[in-house]
């Protein structure tokens, strides 16, 4: 009887043993899996840290390049085209005193307006310096009155006395300058309503328009097999303020969305 207690005692404490290794087999595996998920999911971190610093450092330094280009235009181009046209108007006089054609004045005026406003338009379109010095929602006021042949409107409940941080301001009028541009060129808007609406720290930039509009699996398809570097840039940007870009392919409004945070990631 002795025997078969002491039998059953070994086989109790046995199986504990045996149980106690099993519980420890167990935890130390889920604390290892764990651990090496953590690892993996800081270096995964680390990587995309490092990559956005890449990209941020990136459109920086193109940023800087396209200050330095628009201040060319601006000192350089600029007073030779204005120069230009006071000649143009010394024309005239000889035209009025019947040394010259009326018609070659006016089509070498007409045709230097046009120069000057391009030259302008481009030396704006490079520089943020209008977004810096009077926010996102004036510049893109001034960019949809230039616009011709489209109804543009814009809507907000946006207080003008906000501060965007530069980097994002910057970034968000170039993606949304370029993405007109794009609906223009390809799909042939007539009319675009752009509604900016903050909630908390999260501002929302909707863009209606009349086109036929991309789904996002569209758009994904079109950004990675496009050769220009248009759509690459506007994910990239919008990557790298910390934003997300969603095309929604509505039958009767297509609608272009962008949400980001208003201070920079």
């Amino acid at each position: 009887m002795e025997d078969s207690s002491q039998v059953v005692f070994i086989i109790i404490v046995g199986s504990l043993v045996v149980f106690l290794l099993i519980m420890l087999i167990i935890t130390f595996t889920a604390v290892y899996n764990r651990r090496i998920v953590k690892k993996d999911n800081e270096l995964k971190l680390s990587i995309k840290n490092r990559e956005l610093a890449v990209l941020r450092a990136t459109i920086e330094t193109q940023s800087s390049e396209r200050e330095k280009i628009a201040l060319n235009l601006h000192d350089e181009v600029g007073p030779l085209l204005s120069t230009m046209k006071l000649k143009m108007f010394q024309n005239q006089k000889d035209f009025k005193a019947g040394t010259m054609q009326y018609e070659t004045f006016q089509n070498d005026r007409e045709f230097l307006d046009t120069i000057i406003k391009i030259v302008r338009k481009v030396s704006h379109d490079l520089s943020p310096s209008f977004v810096t010095k009077f926010g996102l929602l004036r510049a893109i006021e001034n960019f949809m009155n230039e616009m011709q042949g489209i109804d543009a409107e814009y809507e907000s409940n946006l207080d003008e006395e906000i501060e965007i941080p530069n980097f994002i301001s910057g970034n968000l009028y170039y993606i949304i300058t370029e993405l007109i541009n794009n609906l223009i060129k390809h799909d042939g808007i007539k009319r675009l309503v752009i509604t900016f609406h903050l909630e908390g720290e999260e501002l929302t930039i909707s863009m209606d328009h009349d086109g036929t509009g991309y789904t996002q699996e569209e758009f994904d398809i079109f950004e990675k097999n496009s050769k220009g570097l248009g759509l690459s840039s506007i994910k990239s940007r919008s990557i790298v303020i910390g934003g997300e870009l969603m095309f929604k392919k509505q039958p009767d409004s297509p609608k272009i969305e962008i949400k980001t945070p208003v201070t920079v990631p």
